[in-house]
């Protein structure tokens, strides 16, 4: 079964992401930098300066949830990829059950007893390794959230404190 087609939009949309993510924590990066040029620290109370600094806040906040992101990202797709390897060295183990079978990249030959004991250990710690992926998507999911909320919030601050200073 053929999924050449399906691999190639798989692999579109990782890029797409992967520039995307970038590109955010790109934009969070200039914005930082842009509040903090022009940022004159005032007291802290119900001001623009403060609503500035709690922009500022905002999207230093997301700048960390975009930096843990992608760290995320990288962990689960590298995660995956091990899951993968294991799944298919399993189902490639499973037809030489009870007979002789020869790895034909290196010219080992294993025993019965050893496709049995491979195949047992790949059965025990494929569930568990399931476990911890899930896991760390979680952590993609929440840092994803994270980053673009914390983007809104701040920069909805901004744009209040920027209006606010007008009326000042």
């Amino acid at each position: 079964m053929t999924t050449e087609r399906s691999d190639k939009l798989f692999e579109a949309s990782r890029d797409a992401q992967v520039k995307f993510d970038y590109f955010v924590l790109g934009v969070v990066g200039a914005l930082c930098a842009f509040i903090g040029q022009s940022f004159v620290p005032s007291r802290l109370g119900w001001n623009h300066g403060t609503m500035e600094l709690t922009s500022l806040l905002m999207f230093v906040g997301a700048a960390i949830a975009g930096f843990r992101r992608i760290e995320s990202t990288n962990k689960l797709m590298r995660m995956n990829s091990q899951y993968l390897r294991m799944q298919e060295e399993k189902g490639a183990l499973v037809p030489n059950l009870g007979s002789p079978a020869i790895n034909h990249a290196t010219g080992e030959i294993y025993t019965p007893d050893q496709i049995a004991t491979k195949v047992a250990a790949l059965a025990d710690v494929l569930p568990t390794f399931r476990v911890d992926i899930d896991k760390v998507g979680k952590t993609t999911l929440l840092t994803y959230k994270a980053r673009n909320w914390l983007l809104l919030v701040g920069f909805l601050m901004l744009l209040a404190s920027k209006v606010w200073s007008a009326y000042v």
